[in-house]
């Protein structure tokens, strides 16, 4: 159960970067370096906090990674409607 819930993740990550990146392509390349720096903010955290990924985590992990993409894509649509792109 708990690789299907990985398989299922990742692929809703990836279809959010191939959404984003339909949409504006400076929000694909917002949105995909974002989830890289919160996936090597995790992976470091875990393992040294934790020892290693636990499904907790993994889990706080989602939450998260959904949390910062949605503010990323916030940030970035109030910077472009400020400078008027």
């Amino acid at each position: 159960v708990g690789s299907e819930m990985c398989i299922r993740d990742r692929d809703r990550i990836i279809v959010t970067c191939v959404s984003f990146i339909c949409y504006d392509i400076r929000y694909g390349v917002t949105v995909i370096v974002v989830l890289a720096m919160w996936f090597l903010h995790y992976n470091r955290m875990s393992k040294r906090e934790f020892g290693g990924i636990t499904g907790d985590l993994a889990g706080w992990y989602v939450e998260t990674c959904e949390l910062a993409v949605l503010g990323a894509a916030v940030v970035l649509a109030y910077i472009l409607r400020i400078c008027g792109i």
